[in-house]
């Protein structure tokens, strides 16, 4: 039987999510659920998490799901699970599989490609960085001979790495550099979701009037998001543009969210902001199409991120810090980029936005899931050919 593993090596417990409900809605598994059916392969999904006594297995929309404990645990990225290694070896040696690892900036990714005899891809997702990049904040340089070693690994397991897919271009220079194949290939929004409706009926939805200017900022509370930048910029639009600010998404961090609700406090727009939280897809479209922009201020960690796709599938001018894959699609989207950490830059391209007088809405061919399988399909097709060859 030939199987297409998906792995995704980051407790995702630590984020305050459950880990086995949060293991069906997780990027990895989501992309599993739409490879099954495209490619003459069973597909499975793994993960695994600190949390965890034993191993979880279940069974859904024809996709095979299975949940690892992390025997070793120093932090989300830095855990080993052997009963993930032991299970994968045994998928190797009855089986003919590919492993498709999501992110591979981390030890368990290491351990799969350097043990496993299997062809192995790497989706780079972007909000991982490799292990030599910590040295670029002094100070992270008293944990030097961790990341020197950690790199020494990557650099071992990058070598029996068949293909990578890159969901920004941030690494592209990486990849070039030492001759890796690699493509292009972000996740993709969700089109029958997303998707373009009358504005006024999108506001009547969201209980929001004609006249407010409606920014909003979909990602959560977590540092990579940048908020501080965010908050920043937004005083200093309110300075001369009566706008509201909406922020959705989930809270990653409690800490990170009261440290933003005091600085939101601390320069006067309480009154401006509105938590809305997590909320459902469908919801979500009505304040994309309600609104006037998408507002991203993520720093360089930050992966696509999706929710530019999604913005733009319903003709949501955006506007973003160069993070991601923005600097290959904005500036063809007509979307605007600003400079990273740089308030002032911000607030103007919002201003601009904002200031328009007819309620712009960008054109562009969204990138589909249909464009992410054939990516990966081919590729999967070639290995399973070359594995068969070879044996």
């Amino acid at each position: 039987m030939r199987k297409i593993i998906n792995i995704a090596s980051f407790s995702r417990s630590r984020l305050n999510q459950d880990a086995v409900k949060g293991s069906y809605y997780v990027w990895h598994s989501q992309f599993a659920r739409k490879l099954n059916g495209t490619i003459d392969a069973h597909i499975e999904s793994w993960s695994i998490d600190a949390a965890l006594p034993d191993e979880q297995r279940y069974e859904k929309d024809g996709v095979t799901y299975r949940l690892f404990p992390s025997g070793f645990f120093l932090a989300p990225g830095r855990e080993l699970s052997t009963a993930l290694l032991n299970a994968l070896k045994k998928e190797a040696r009855e089986h003919e599989i590919v492993v498709h690892l999501h992110d591979y900036h981390n030890w368990q990714s290491y351990a799969v490609a350097l043990t496993v005899n299997a062809p192995v891809v790497a989706h780079i997702h972007g909000a991982t960085r490799r292990p030599i990049e910590n040295l670029r904040n002094p100070r992270r340089w008293f944990a030097a001979p961790l990341f020197l070693v950690e790199q020494l690994f990557e650099n071992a397991a990058i070598r029996r790495i068949c293909y990578f897919f890159l969901a920004n271009m941030r690494e592209r220079k990486v990849y070039e550099r030492r001759k890796l194949p690699f493509s292009f290939c972000p996740m993709a929004p969700e089109l029958g979701v997303f998707a373009p409706m009358d504005r006024s009926a999108a506001r009547r939805t969201i209980g929001t009037d004609e006249q407010t200017k409606m920014l909003l900022n979909v990602g959560g509370f977590a540092a990579v998001k940048n908020l501080e930048l965010l908050v920043r910029a937004f005083a200093e639009l309110r300075k001369s543009v009566d706008a509201h600010l909406f922020m959705l998404g989930p809270t990653y961090s409690r800490v990170y969210q009261a440290r933003i609700m005091a600085m939101i406090r601390r320069v006067g727009v309480e009154d401006a902001v509105q938590v809305v939280g997590m909320i459902s897809r469908e919801r979500l479209n009505a304040y994309y199409n309600a609104a006037d922009a998408l507002v991203v201020a993520s720093s360089p960690g930050e992966g696509g991120p999706t929710v530019v796709l999604e913005a733009l599938a319903v003709g949501l001018p955006v506007v973003s810090t160069p993070v991601g894959f923005t600097r290959d699609i904005l500036p063809k989207a007509g979307g605007l980029l600003t400079l990273a950490d740089a308030p002032s830059s911000l607030a103007s391209a919002l201003r601009t936005v904002l200031g328009s007088a007819v309620k712009h809405r960008v054109q562009c061919r969204p990138w589909t899931w249909d464009d992410v399988m054939r990516s990966v399909s081919s590729t999967y097709s070639r290995l399973f050919t070359t594995a068969r060859t070879d044996t």
